[in-house]
Protein backbone atom coordinates (compact mmCIF):
# COMPACT_ATOMS: atom_id res chain seq x y z
CA UNK A 1 0.00 0.00 0.00
CA UNK A 2 2.87 2.35 0.81
CA UNK A 3 4.51 1.74 -2.56
CA UNK A 4 1.21 2.37 -4.33
CA UNK A 5 0.78 5.70 -2.53
CA UNK A 6 4.31 6.71 -3.42
CA UNK A 7 3.73 5.86 -7.08
CA UNK A 8 0.47 7.82 -7.07
CA UNK A 9 2.19 10.82 -5.50
CA UNK A 10 4.99 10.60 -8.06
CA UNK A 11 2.50 10.56 -10.93
CA UNK A 12 0.66 13.56 -9.52
CA UNK A 13 3.96 15.39 -9.04
CA UNK A 14 5.03 14.69 -12.64
CA UNK A 15 1.66 15.86 -13.97
CA UNK A 16 1.91 19.12 -12.05
CA UNK A 17 5.51 19.58 -13.23
CA UNK A 18 4.60 19.00 -16.90
CA UNK A 19 1.61 21.30 -16.59
CA UNK A 20 3.79 24.10 -15.24
CA UNK A 21 6.54 23.49 -17.80
CA UNK A 22 4.33 23.06 -20.90
CA UNK A 23 0.77 24.08 -19.99
CA UNK A 24 -0.50 24.32 -23.59
CA UNK A 25 0.83 20.90 -24.55
CA UNK A 26 -0.52 19.42 -21.32
CA UNK A 27 -3.98 20.95 -21.89
CA UNK A 28 -4.07 19.64 -25.46
CA UNK A 29 -3.29 16.11 -24.28
CA UNK A 30 -5.72 16.33 -21.37
CA UNK A 31 -8.75 17.41 -23.44
CA UNK A 32 -8.05 14.56 -25.84
CA UNK A 33 -8.52 12.08 -22.98
CA UNK A 34 -11.34 13.68 -21.02
CA UNK A 35 -14.63 11.73 -21.09
CA UNK A 36 -17.70 13.84 -21.87
CA UNK A 37 -21.18 13.08 -20.54
CA UNK A 38 -24.39 12.94 -22.52
CA UNK A 39 -26.03 16.38 -22.31
CA UNK A 40 -29.55 15.06 -22.91
CA UNK A 41 -32.44 16.74 -24.72
CA UNK A 42 -31.94 20.49 -25.02
CA UNK A 43 -35.41 21.43 -26.26
CA UNK A 44 -37.95 18.95 -24.86
CA UNK A 45 -41.33 18.35 -26.46
CA UNK A 46 -44.13 19.60 -24.24
CA UNK A 47 -47.52 21.27 -24.47
CA UNK A 48 -46.21 23.70 -21.82
CA UNK A 49 -44.08 26.33 -23.54
CA UNK A 50 -42.25 27.28 -20.33
CA UNK A 51 -40.57 23.85 -20.47
CA UNK A 52 -39.07 24.52 -23.89
CA UNK A 53 -35.56 25.82 -24.36
CA UNK A 54 -35.60 29.61 -24.12
CA UNK A 55 -33.12 31.37 -26.37
CA UNK A 56 -33.83 34.67 -24.63
CA UNK A 57 -32.85 33.15 -21.27
CA UNK A 58 -29.72 31.62 -22.78
CA UNK A 59 -28.59 34.94 -24.24
CA UNK A 60 -29.17 36.70 -20.89
CA UNK A 61 -27.22 34.02 -19.00
CA UNK A 62 -24.30 34.32 -21.43
CA UNK A 63 -24.25 38.11 -21.14
CA UNK A 64 -24.25 37.95 -17.34
CA UNK A 65 -21.43 35.40 -17.32
CA UNK A 66 -19.00 37.42 -19.41
CA UNK A 67 -16.21 39.10 -17.43
CA UNK A 68 -16.62 42.84 -17.10
CA UNK A 69 -14.14 45.12 -18.89
CA UNK A 70 -12.25 42.19 -20.43
CA UNK A 71 -11.06 43.41 -23.86
CA UNK A 72 -11.16 39.94 -25.44
CA UNK A 73 -14.85 39.39 -24.65
CA UNK A 74 -15.99 43.00 -25.02
CA UNK A 75 -17.19 42.54 -28.66
CA UNK A 76 -19.40 39.57 -27.74
CA UNK A 77 -21.93 41.26 -25.47
CA UNK A 78 -23.34 43.68 -28.09
CA UNK A 79 -23.55 40.78 -30.55
CA UNK A 80 -25.55 38.71 -28.08
CA UNK A 81 -27.91 41.65 -27.56
CA UNK A 82 -28.63 41.73 -31.30
CA UNK A 83 -28.93 37.97 -31.79
CA UNK A 84 -32.64 37.57 -31.10
CA UNK A 85 -35.11 39.69 -33.07
CA UNK A 86 -38.89 39.79 -33.18
CA UNK A 87 -41.53 41.26 -35.45
CA UNK A 88 -45.29 41.49 -34.98
CA UNK A 89 -47.69 40.39 -37.71
CA UNK A 90 -51.49 40.46 -37.79
CA UNK A 91 -52.61 37.32 -39.60
CA UNK A 92 -55.16 34.55 -39.70
CA UNK A 93 -53.75 31.49 -37.95
CA UNK A 94 -54.88 27.89 -38.12
CA UNK A 95 -55.28 26.71 -34.52
CA UNK A 96 -53.93 23.27 -35.46
CA UNK A 97 -50.45 24.78 -35.79
CA UNK A 98 -50.24 25.67 -32.07
CA UNK A 99 -47.82 23.32 -30.32
CA UNK A 100 -47.98 24.64 -26.78
CA UNK A 101 -49.52 27.12 -24.37
CA UNK A 102 -48.17 29.45 -21.73
CA UNK A 103 -50.76 28.68 -19.01
CA UNK A 104 -52.32 25.42 -17.85
CA UNK A 105 -53.37 24.30 -14.41
CA UNK A 106 -52.73 20.66 -15.34
CA UNK A 107 -48.95 20.81 -15.51
CA UNK A 108 -48.40 17.92 -13.10
CA UNK A 109 -48.49 15.60 -16.11
CA UNK A 110 -46.83 16.51 -19.36
CA UNK A 111 -47.77 15.81 -22.97
CA UNK A 112 -45.69 16.09 -26.15
CA UNK A 113 -47.93 18.79 -27.67
CA UNK A 114 -51.28 20.52 -27.28
CA UNK A 115 -52.77 17.92 -29.63
CA UNK A 116 -51.59 15.09 -27.35
CA UNK A 117 -52.96 16.93 -24.32
CA UNK A 118 -56.35 17.36 -26.06
CA UNK A 119 -56.67 13.64 -26.78
CA UNK A 120 -56.17 12.85 -23.08
CA UNK A 121 -58.81 15.32 -21.82
CA UNK A 122 -62.36 14.27 -20.92
CA UNK A 123 -63.69 17.75 -20.10
CA UNK A 124 -63.29 19.50 -23.47
CA UNK A 125 -66.31 21.47 -24.77
CA UNK A 126 -68.58 19.49 -27.10
CA UNK A 127 -67.04 19.52 -30.57
CA UNK A 128 -67.95 16.32 -32.37
CA UNK A 129 -69.92 17.77 -35.28
CA UNK A 130 -69.44 20.49 -37.87
CA UNK A 131 -72.16 22.60 -36.21
CA UNK A 132 -70.49 22.42 -32.78
CA UNK A 133 -67.13 23.18 -34.39
CA UNK A 134 -68.46 26.30 -36.16
CA UNK A 135 -70.32 27.41 -33.02
CA UNK A 136 -67.16 27.25 -30.88
CA UNK A 137 -65.13 29.24 -33.40
CA UNK A 138 -67.82 31.91 -33.78
CA UNK A 139 -68.43 32.19 -30.04
CA UNK A 140 -64.82 32.54 -28.98
CA UNK A 141 -62.98 33.85 -32.05
CA UNK A 142 -65.65 35.34 -34.28
CA UNK A 143 -66.53 38.89 -35.25
CA UNK A 144 -65.59 41.47 -32.62
CA UNK A 145 -63.28 39.14 -30.68
CA UNK A 146 -59.76 40.15 -29.70
CA UNK A 147 -57.04 38.46 -31.78
CA UNK A 148 -55.22 35.73 -29.92
CA UNK A 149 -51.54 36.40 -29.19
CA UNK A 150 -49.06 33.74 -30.24
CA UNK A 151 -45.30 33.42 -30.48
CA UNK A 152 -43.70 31.68 -33.44
CA UNK A 153 -40.06 30.67 -33.05
CA UNK A 154 -38.33 30.36 -36.40
CA UNK A 155 -35.35 28.67 -34.81
CA UNK A 156 -37.37 25.61 -33.75
CA UNK A 157 -40.63 25.89 -35.73
CA UNK A 158 -42.93 26.01 -32.70
CA UNK A 159 -45.99 28.14 -31.99
CA UNK A 160 -47.27 28.81 -28.51
CA UNK A 161 -50.35 30.67 -27.38
CA UNK A 162 -50.09 33.41 -24.75
CA UNK A 163 -53.29 32.30 -23.05
CA UNK A 164 -55.01 33.58 -19.93
CA UNK A 165 -57.44 30.70 -19.45
CA UNK A 166 -57.31 26.92 -19.64
CA UNK A 167 -56.74 25.93 -23.30
CA UNK A 168 -59.74 23.61 -23.52
CA UNK A 169 -61.57 25.53 -26.26
CA UNK A 170 -58.55 25.80 -28.56
CA UNK A 171 -57.71 22.15 -27.87
CA UNK A 172 -61.25 21.01 -28.74
CA UNK A 173 -61.32 23.02 -31.97
CA UNK A 174 -57.84 21.93 -33.03
CA UNK A 175 -58.62 18.29 -32.23
CA UNK A 176 -61.76 18.28 -34.39
CA UNK A 177 -60.06 20.21 -37.21
CA UNK A 178 -57.17 17.73 -37.27
CA UNK A 179 -59.38 14.66 -37.23
CA UNK A 180 -61.82 15.98 -39.86
CA UNK A 181 -59.20 17.86 -41.92
CA UNK A 182 -60.91 21.18 -41.38
CA UNK A 183 -59.30 24.58 -41.20
CA UNK A 184 -59.71 26.54 -37.98
CA UNK A 185 -58.41 29.99 -38.89
CA UNK A 186 -58.74 32.79 -36.33
CA UNK A 187 -57.44 36.32 -36.03
CA UNK A 188 -54.00 36.34 -34.40
CA UNK A 189 -51.29 38.72 -33.34
CA UNK A 190 -48.21 36.69 -34.23
CA UNK A 191 -44.82 37.60 -32.80
CA UNK A 192 -42.19 35.95 -34.99
CA UNK A 193 -39.02 35.30 -32.99
CA UNK A 194 -35.92 34.86 -35.13
CA UNK A 195 -32.16 34.54 -34.95
CA UNK A 196 -30.44 37.43 -36.72
CA UNK A 197 -28.35 35.47 -39.20
CA UNK A 198 -25.66 38.09 -39.83
CA UNK A 199 -25.10 38.52 -36.09
CA UNK A 200 -24.92 34.77 -35.56
CA UNK A 201 -22.35 34.49 -38.33
CA UNK A 202 -20.21 37.19 -36.70
CA UNK A 203 -20.37 35.35 -33.38
CA UNK A 204 -19.33 32.11 -35.06
CA UNK A 205 -16.44 33.82 -36.85
CA UNK A 206 -15.09 35.46 -33.71
CA UNK A 207 -15.90 33.09 -30.82
CA UNK A 208 -16.14 29.49 -29.73
CA UNK A 209 -19.55 28.85 -28.14
CA UNK A 210 -19.48 25.30 -26.84
CA UNK A 211 -22.14 23.61 -24.71
CA UNK A 212 -21.31 20.62 -22.49
CA UNK A 213 -21.63 19.20 -19.00
CA UNK A 214 -20.88 21.88 -16.38
CA UNK A 215 -18.43 19.82 -14.35
CA UNK A 216 -16.40 19.05 -17.47
CA UNK A 217 -16.61 22.67 -18.61
CA UNK A 218 -15.12 23.74 -15.28
CA UNK A 219 -12.33 21.16 -15.63
CA UNK A 220 -11.43 22.35 -19.12
CA UNK A 221 -11.57 25.96 -18.00
CA UNK A 222 -9.09 25.21 -15.20
CA UNK A 223 -6.71 23.51 -17.66
CA UNK A 224 -6.75 26.42 -20.09
CA UNK A 225 -6.60 29.04 -17.38
CA UNK A 226 -3.39 27.38 -16.15
CA UNK A 227 -2.04 27.88 -19.67
CA UNK A 228 -3.03 31.58 -19.52
CA UNK A 229 -5.52 31.20 -22.35
CA UNK A 230 -8.72 33.32 -22.43
CA UNK A 231 -11.82 31.27 -21.74
CA UNK A 232 -14.99 31.74 -19.69
CA UNK A 233 -17.73 29.47 -18.39
CA UNK A 234 -21.30 30.82 -18.46
CA UNK A 235 -24.68 29.36 -17.55
CA UNK A 236 -26.91 27.67 -20.11
CA UNK A 237 -30.39 27.96 -18.59
CA UNK A 238 -31.52 28.05 -14.96
CA UNK A 239 -33.56 24.87 -15.53
CA UNK A 240 -30.45 23.05 -16.73
CA UNK A 241 -27.74 23.93 -14.22
CA UNK A 242 -26.00 20.68 -15.15
CA UNK A 243 -24.91 22.29 -18.43
CA UNK A 244 -22.66 25.26 -19.20
CA UNK A 245 -21.09 27.11 -22.09
CA UNK A 246 -17.39 27.40 -22.78
CA UNK A 247 -16.84 30.68 -24.61
CA UNK A 248 -13.47 31.68 -26.08
CA UNK A 249 -12.13 33.96 -28.82
CA UNK A 250 -10.96 32.38 -32.08
CA UNK A 251 -7.95 34.62 -32.70
CA UNK A 252 -5.55 32.55 -30.57
CA UNK A 253 -3.97 29.66 -32.55
CA UNK A 254 -2.95 27.72 -29.41
CA UNK A 255 -6.45 27.94 -27.99
CA UNK A 256 -8.00 26.99 -31.33
CA UNK A 257 -5.81 23.90 -31.53
CA UNK A 258 -6.87 22.74 -28.06
CA UNK A 259 -10.59 23.30 -28.63
CA UNK A 260 -10.45 21.56 -32.01
CA UNK A 261 -8.83 18.63 -30.23
CA UNK A 262 -11.64 18.72 -27.67
CA UNK A 263 -14.46 18.52 -30.21
CA UNK A 264 -12.75 16.11 -32.62
CA UNK A 265 -14.63 12.81 -32.94
CA UNK A 266 -17.16 13.89 -30.28
CA UNK A 267 -20.87 13.22 -30.54
CA UNK A 268 -23.37 16.08 -30.62
CA UNK A 269 -24.82 14.38 -27.53
CA UNK A 270 -21.58 15.20 -25.70
CA UNK A 271 -20.67 18.66 -26.94
CA UNK A 272 -22.58 21.15 -29.09
CA UNK A 273 -21.21 24.05 -31.11
CA UNK A 274 -24.17 26.21 -30.20
CA UNK A 275 -23.77 28.74 -33.01
CA UNK A 276 -23.79 25.91 -35.54
CA UNK A 277 -26.81 24.38 -33.80
CA UNK A 278 -28.76 27.63 -34.21
CA UNK A 279 -27.60 28.07 -37.80
CA UNK A 280 -28.76 24.60 -38.85
CA UNK A 281 -32.25 24.92 -37.38
CA UNK A 282 -34.43 27.41 -39.23
CA UNK A 283 -38.14 27.12 -39.99
CA UNK A 284 -39.15 30.24 -41.88
CA UNK A 285 -42.51 31.74 -40.94
CA UNK A 286 -45.27 31.03 -43.42
CA UNK A 287 -48.83 32.21 -42.99
CA UNK A 288 -50.72 29.06 -41.99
Amino acid sequence: MKVSNELFDLEAFLNRWVQRLAPTWYANQAVRQIALSNIGILNPSSYLAHRWMSLASIVTACEQGLPEKHPVFAPLQPLLQKLLVSKKLDRLLNLTTITGVEVSSQDDKDYASLAHWAVAQSNLPPCSSADEFDALINQHFGKGSTPIKVIYREWDGRYYWINQEEPIVVAAIAKFATEKQREARVKAEIHVESVHEATLERIRQQFWWLLLNREQADTIHALLDAAHLPLVVTNFESRRDDLAFLIAPKHNPRLNRILLTLIQNRSSQEIVEFGRFLGRHHYAFRNQ
